[in-house]
Formats: structure tokens, C-alpha cells, sequence
């Protein structure tokens, strides 16, 4: 439990400090009438996208430098090379798509829902790998 805990807390201070800029945007916002903030092209530049490819990726390369967490062979391939692997191959994935098609023909409702998938894979990814993380530190 202490470890749910401690993985919950430290994602929390990842996502405040990571996705800084689009709380200052947000913030300047609601403060500044004249002020508005485009979603739609926050979205298409990707901030959530970057953000969930750094996350994953630092953790992956944690675990593969620091190897006090011993599991079996599958588990270890599963959890910091292929789920990784699906997570930056989206977002590699969509965020070309969303750069390259033009932007009359995009969907952006299609590109939000799989923005949000991939950021709840990586906040799920997180709270797994650093729960295991700090139950065994």
C-alpha cells in the first residue's frame, strides 16, 4: 500500500512540474479574458504526447540502469521494453499524423480520444512499474 501511495505522489509531482507549461497557459487563461487558449492546437503539437514518451522513457531507462528489481524474464520484457515500445510508437505514430495531414482534414476528435488513451496507458504504466519500484526499494 505504502508503495501505491508513493507511486500516486510522485506522479502527482511529475505531472505538475512535466506539464508546467500547459498549466501556466491554463492559468494565464482563466486570468486574461482577452486571452484564448487554443486547445485544438495544443493537442496537435503534441505537449500531452511528449510529456507521456518522456515519462515512459525515464522509467525504462531506470530500471534498465539500476537493476535492484529482480523479475523473471516475460515480466521484465513486457513491462520496460514492450508496453514502452507501444506507448512512444503511438505517440510517434499520431503526433506525424497530426503534423502531416492538413488540418481541414483532420479529426480532432479522433486525435484527442487517442491522446487521452495513451495518457491514461501512461499514467496506469507509472503507477505500476513505481509502485513495483518502491515496494522493492
Amino acid at each position: 500500500m505504502k508503495g501505491l501511495v508513493s507511486s500516486l505522489f510522485w506522479l502527482f509531482l511529475t505531472v505538475l512540474f512535466g506539464l508546467l507549461q500547459l498549466w501556466i497557459l491554463l492559468g494565464y487563461d482563466q486570468a486574461n479574458s482577452e486571452f484564448s487558449l487554443d486547445l485544438d492546437k495544443l493537442l496537435l503539437d503534441g505537449v500531452l504526447l511528449f510529456f507521456c514518451c518522456a515519462l515512459v522513457s525515464s522509467i525504462t531507462i531506470d530500471y534498465h540502469f539500476d537493476k535492484t528489481i529482480e523479475l523473471p524474464k516475460w515480466a521484465s520484457g513486457i513491462l520496460f521494453s514492450f508496453f514502452p515500445f507501444v506507448i512512444v510508437g503511438l505517440s510517434i505514430w499520431l503526433f506525424t499524423a497530426s503534423y502531416i495531414i492538413p488540418k481541414d482534414k483532420i479529426e480532432l476528435e479522433f486525435i484527442g480520444s487517442v491522446n487521452y488513451i495513451i495518457l491514461t496507458m501512461t499514467c496506469l504504466y507509472t503507477v505500476a512499474t513505481k509502485s513495483l519500484t518502491f515496494n522493492k526499494g
